[in-house]
């Protein structure tokens, strides 16, 4: 009879419903801790010492589940509105409270994370509000006493997240190959500004060469880098062109050496040229280097000729200057070039200066997977508390970021998949996924549950923000165990 009551109340009845003193809009509200209100109504009557016990335990897990702020309010009422399905599953099936793999409970817990990062913006329309709606109503229409409708319904939505899953891990894929692409770049930007400090290491050479080494030729060869890789054969050449290039402008002291100078001068030439062309660099800009490094191996020739018999000097002069000009590009022009002092690239092992201190909004790619960036603003440093304490998401309290917590300690919680909560500078909470780390664990992304407004942050720049509270981790426990563990508490604190 008591079960009987409590499907007719399940399906909204209005008979058993007035006959209880209970309203249908409180019943569909979801909101409602319904339970309450029908342990105070005749209903209870009929049941039995037990079966009022197993009431007001699911009464307490479900207070628990209503005051969980992790959860949307919008979703929250529809869990909400399956309090009486599982009053009745508690009671069929003792198990609930020991199986943590229990149907009905697994149907909760998968509710719950679904909805971590649901935002009212994508409205009761979005598939899986609409999909969430079509389970619970499931239920309510169908569950009487077999406890298989949950395990059918927890199978069908799951085969839903994983169809959607494969368009997030499609958009967060991009998303990822541009982080990828762009690490790469700056690892070979290192790497290839660290291979001329040695080309260049104790050597005396003129502005003009040093700047085109540290400028263009350092770009030649952070995408040789990137392509191919240190042990390529291009890599090896270029560098080997770099060498040339510093040995080419050094005074030439001797006639042996001015001779390998007039035999090498062509063929370097021409490296440097065919180095170039695989780069960006300004038609104009690239023929004034080329007619000022003419000059310089016209000063290297002359520079080492001095105390010399004047006919040869004034021979070798003019056989420098021509050969100087074999095989490059035209070198009409003779103005001078401008100087500009070499970029220095961040240390090795750090992002850039911006993805240090914020969020960046990636490119959107050439792809018809939609990317949609944000901009994150920056906040003012807030006191540091812990994920419960500061927004009621549930939980025990976690430890509180001190100063001396180190950037690994920090991060060591971060996996793939956990949620955060921006505080942003007009005080609001933003939620994030965290979608990928670089394999230099030098980048994180992060994206909305769609995987959609990509952001990325630098490793130092995250771990500040956890330190500060700018960031807060949302604690990863399962819905039901986090009202189990509570309900625990305040009996054992009742006790």
């Amino acid at each position: 009879m008591v079960l009987q009551n409590l499907t007719r109340l399940q399906r909204g009845e209005l008979a058993i419903l007035e006959s209880a003193g209970l309203s249908a809009d409180r019943l569909t509200d979801g909101q409602t801790n319904l339970l309450h209100e029908l342990r105070r109504s005749p209903l209870v009557s009929d049941m039995g010492q037990r079966e009022l016990m197993t009431l007001d335990l699911v009464a307490l897990i479900f207070d628990h589940i209503l005051d969980d702020r992790r959860i949307p309010d919008a979703i929250k009422a529809l869990i909400g509105r399956l309090q009486i399905p599982v009053l009745k599953v508690a009671m069929l099936d003792p198990t609930f409270f020991s199986q943590r793999n229990h149907p009905a409970r697994r149907l909760l817990d998968v509710l719950a994370e679904a909805s971590m990062g649901w935002e009212a913006q994508e409205g009761h329309d979005s598939g899986l509000y609409r999909k969430m709606e079509e389970t619970v109503q499931g239920i309510l229409r169908t569950f009487d006493d077999r406890i298989d409708v949950f395990t059918a319904a927890l199978a069908d939505f799951e085969h839903y997240l994983a169809e959607e899953k494969k368009l997030i891990d499609t958009r967060t894929g991009q998303n990822a190959q541009i982080l990828y692409t762009r690490e790469q770049r700056a690892l070979a930007e290192i790497v290839a500004h660290d291979a001329l400090q040695v080309q260049l290491f104790d050597r005396v050479v003129p502005d003009l060469i040093r700047d085109f080494l540290y400028g263009p030729w350092q770009e030649v060869l952070t995408r040789i880098h990137a392509a191919a890789g240190e042990s390529s054969p291009a890599w090896q050449e270029a560098l080997q062109t770099a060498a040339d290039l510093i040995w080419s402008v050094a005074p030439k002291g001797t006639a042996d050496e001015r001779q390998r100078l007039v035999s090498r001068l062509p063929g370097l030439l021409k490296r440097l040229s065919d180095g170039l062309d695989s780069i960006d660099w300004a038609a104009a800009e690239r023929d004034r280097f080329f007619a000022a490094l003419m000059r310089c191996h016209a000063e290297a020739v002359r520079h080492g000729m001095r105390g010399e018999a004047s006919p040869a000097t004034h021979g070798s002069e003019h056989a420098a200057g021509a050969v100087a000009a074999t095989g490059s590009p035209d070198f009409a022009s003779t103005a001078h070039l401008q100087h500009h002092e070499p970029t220095q690239p961040d240390e090795p092992g750090t992002a850039p200066a911006a993805t240090m201190e914020t969020f960046e909004p990636l490119d959107t790619p050439a792809a018809p997977i939609e990317v949609e960036p944000v901009v994150m603003q920056e906040v003012a440093a807030t006191p540091t508390v812990g994920v419960a304490a500061a927004h009621g998401l549930g939980g025990k309290t976690q430890g509180t970021a001190s100063a001396a917590d180190s950037d690994e300690t920090l991060l060591a919680c971060l996996k793939r998949g956990t949620w955060i909560e921006i505080r942003q500078a007009d005080g609001s909470l933003m939620r994030a996924k965290l979608a990928w780390i670089s394999p230099m664990r030098g980048v994180y992304l992060f994206t909305n549950r769609l995987g959609l407004r990509a952001m990325s942050i630098g490793a130092a720049g995250l771990a500040a923000k956890l330190r500060t509270g700018e960031i807060q981790v949302i604690d990863p426990v399962p819905l039901v165990d986090q009202a189990f563990d509570a309900l625990l508490d305040r009996l054992q604190a009742a006790g």
